[in-house]
């Protein structure tokens, strides 16, 4: 392990070659905040609200593993519902060729709402499922396959519709913008419907995230097109 990993390094350091660039000495990291471009700041707003609602997928794991107990016993359930998993992770994959190109046929932004609402149908399924006490594994298997379907819409369309909306100058602090973005929506979509399953229950929990997926996917739908 030690030899290859040093001569991945030594690669890298005699290979690869940064493209010289001027550095901005007018740029400051807060200015250019408050400076983005108003239909970008829309932008990450609608990509905020759907974050909110984009919980973490082990809440998804948990959810497949108590609704298969049961039936299965919780470890049994445990080794299905990670294998449900292993089969999102398979879709996102295989989904990424074919959602560019799609992308490139019907437009980045549409593509992208198609996949919010791949997401909003995720959270309203397991909702469903929770609510009827429903266990088949097909159900749970079209559940994952939707999350690995929008995942990869999300991960593929996000960042290149950043670059749609602002110039090459900025760029790079806005795509620092949208990891920030995430990372809060994710921390608070995940607390809230672990929360809510905890208190309340799950059907709550993921019902709100399918609410709040909606509303950042109508938030996307109305923006204006990238100029």
């Amino acid at each position: 392990m030690l030899i290859p990993g040093v001569l991945s390094v030594l690669s890298f350091a005699i290979l690869v070659k940064d493209e010289e660039s001027r550095p901005n000495a007018a740029l400051r990291f807060w200015t250019t905040l408050r400076n983005l471009p108003q239909d970008f700041r829309r932008y990450l707003a609608a990509v905020g609200i759907f974050g909110m609602g984009d919980f973490a997928p082990t809440l998804l794991i948990l959810g497949a593993t108590q609704l298969l107990t049961p039936q299965f016993g919780v470890v049994q359930a445990a080794q299905v519902a990670g294998l449900l998993y292993v089969g999102r992770n398979i879709v996102q994959v295989l989904a990424s060729f074919p959602i560019g190109v799609l992308a490139d046929r019907f437009g980045q932004r549409r593509v992208l709402v198609g996949g919010y609402v791949l997401g909003v149908a995720t959270s309203a399924l397991m909702a469903l499922a929770f609510a009827l006490d429903l266990t088949s594994l097909m159900l749970l298997g079209l559940i994952f396959t939707l999350a690995g379907l929008y995942i990869a819409v999300e991960e593929a369309l996000e960042a290149t519709l950043t670059a749609s909306y602002v110039g090459e100058d900025i760029r790079g602090i806005s795509y620092g913008a949208l990891g920030s973005v995430n990372g809060i929506g994710d921390f608070v979509s995940s607390v809230a419907v672990g929360l809510l399953w905890t208190m309340v229950s799950p059907v709550l929990g993921f019902g709100l995230a399918a609410f709040v997926m909606a509303l950042g996917a109508l938030a996307m739908a109305t923006l204006p097109k990238p100029r």
